[in-house]
């Protein structure tokens, strides 16, 4: 199970509690009698039980989280543990602290993981835009792509992934069995302690090579298959799992097809042209 996955099992469990909460302390305003204590024996326990996987959850995912995140986890664990270790009683100041501050936990610790995946994509979309504006503006840059395009789509991901690098980005690919690729070494991806010291973000991208225009719709299908081989590994705060890029490399421009979801990942379809004709002057 991802970090994600798990993460979303918790804060939707956060939020079974507030409603749950939420109908308890209505019904207190008709009578503010907890005659089967519901309070004792349901919310305030399940209050407690969820702090303890919020826990178990930081100590299990704490190193691959975004930094932004575990920051709000530790502060969260580290200022209330004792609020959600001390005995249950029917109180409706201690259901109101403790429903307060897993929704408060609840909220930031989204915005942070969201932030990270943000920030991520910027840098994945700051990076192409770069390398399509540096072909344009300098000779031996396009020379040096127009060689890689002769050579194929392997010359294109070792010279892409090592420009994107540049931009915090690491690339990698996805092999026949469903593993990270590097794309530079075509190995295995499997020692990820330089990624993590040296990458702001870790990306899925298929690159292919187009030379004419005909075969632009199946080269993007055959790359969509490779990318859906892939399940987010385990360095989910590092990686972009909600975008997978498909990069064609072509001589010309070409009009690329639109961005499309597949199983909640959005494949985002990006065009290098080694050889585009100049700006227009008017």
């Amino acid at each position: 199970m991802s970090w994600r996955t798990e993460w979303k099992a918790i804060s939707d469990r956060i939020q079974g509690l507030l409603n749950a909460g939420r109908f308890f302390l209505e019904t207190q305003r008709v009578s503010s009698s907890d005659d089967y204590g519901v309070a004792d024996k349901q919310l305030l326990p399940q209050s407690r039980d969820i702090f303890q996987n919020l826990d178990q959850f930081r100590a299990k995912y704490g190193p691959t989280l975004p930094n932004a995140a575990v920051e709000c986890l530790n502060r969260f664990v580290e200022t209330y543990r004792s609020n959600f270790n001390k005995p249950e009683k029917n109180s409706q100041g201690m259901i109101q602290f403790r429903f307060t501050a897993l929704a408060a936990l609840s909220s930031e610790f989204s915005y942070k993981i969201a932030e990270s995946a943000e920030i991520a994509k910027r840098l994945s979309e700051r990076a192409f835009l770069h390398l399509q504006r540096v072909i344009v503006a300098n000779s031996a840059e396009r020379e040096r792509w127009r060689a890689a395009f002769e050579e194929g789509e392997l010359a294109c991901e070792r010279l892409g992934a090592s420009h994107l690098l540049l931009h915090g980005i690491w690339a990698f690919k996805v092999n026949a069995e469903g593993e990270r690729t590097d794309l530079v070494f075509g190995e295995p991806l499997r020692d990820l302690e330089e990624v993590e010291s040296s990458a702001e973000a870790l990306v899925l991208i298929e690159w292919k090579v187009v030379r004419k225009g005909s075969e632009l719709d199946g080269q993007v299908a055959r790359a969509k298959e490779q990318a859906e081989r892939y399940a987010s590994g385990s360095l989910g705060g590092l990686e972009l799992a909600q975008y997978r890029y498909i990069i064609i490399v072509s001589e010309k421009r070409l009009l690329m097809p639109t961005d499309g979801h597949r199983g909640g990942i959005i494949y985002r379809h990006v065009n290098i042209a080694v050889s585009p004709d100049p700006p227009s002057r008017k």
